[in-house]
């Protein structure tokens, strides 16, 4: 876990400095609890959705229903089926490589379960526990931004950040604490069964992107492809699925002949 983000930026006189975003100290954290009560007793005051009306709201909105939610617990049982049987090894699997199989399966079944959530979870940004977690962070990087070569603090309070929070450096403040927080969600990424599993049997790679057995990135059918995902071949040509040459912007490579002179018809 990484405890410091360092980045360069520009203050509101436009001098070049080199902050960094450090973790939370306990205090810190405590505090930043603080704002987010007082937060959340503001928004729901004002009349803000909870999060735990959010299905009834959805369901208001013909964004939820229970269809919805029986096939997303569907998807859950699933998942945990085909998990299990991924643990098991070689005691529930054939093969490494139906493993492999099972844990793309796994990855399919997630991607539909958020895709169905997306629509409900949309209204979570109108929650009162939304506005308060905003000012949490707002809270915890004005309280985390210091000068790297000294460990001042940037920021003199919270307050001070909200007035500055248009500035260069509070944007790139920001950026930097969800960059060094979202490094714990990649761990979590990297704690899914079926990312351990991919990578122990060499069919993943550290960014638990699909790898050959040379290596190299390829879809879940073992095409080759490029860091933007797009279609390769082993000369590192663009080509398009079926592994026919296309270029840059995706039309067919193909040599064109024109057509001879034809005496015309009467």
């Amino acid at each position: 876990m990484l405890n410091k983000k360092v980045f360069t930026t520009k203050d509101d006189k436009g001098n070049e400095v080199e902050l960094a975003i450090l973790r939370a100290s306990p205090k810190q954290m405590i505090d930043a609890q603080l704002v987010y009560n007082r937060e959340w007793r503001k928004a729901q005051e004002n009349g803000s959705y909870l999060r735990i009306n959010l299905d009834d709201v959805a369901k208001k909105q013909g964004l939820w229903d229970e269809d919805k939610a029986e096939k997303v617990k569907g998807l859950e049982t699933e998942i945990l089926k085909l998990e299990r049987k991924l643990r098991g090894g070689a005691a529930s699997l054939s093969s490494k490589f139906e493993g492999r199989d099972v844990a793309l399966k796994v990855r399919d079944l997630r991607a539909e379960r958020l895709n169905l959530l997306i629509a409900k979870n949309s209204l979570d940004r109108i929650t009162a526990e939304s506005f308060a977690d905003s000012a949490r962070i707002q809270y915890l990087v004005a309280a985390t931004t210091v000068y790297n070569s000294d460990g001042r603090s940037f920021y003199k309070s919270y307050e001070d950040f909200i007035e500055k929070s248009n500035d260069q450096s509070s944007g790139d403040a920001m950026n930097a604490y969800l960059e060094l927080v979202l490094g714990d969600n990649k761990q979590e990424e990297d704690e899914l069964y079926e990312n351990i599993y991919l990578k122990k049997y060499g069919y993943a790679d550290d960014k638990n992107r699909l790898i050959n057995s040379e290596g190299k990135l390829v879809d879940d059918d073992g095409r080759l492809i490029n860091e933007d995902g797009r279609y390769i071949n082993d000369k590192n040509e663009y080509v398009d699925r079926e592994g026919n040459l296309v270029d840059e912007k995706g039309n067919f490579i193909i040599e064109h002949k024109e057509f001879e002179d034809e005496t015309k018809i009467d």
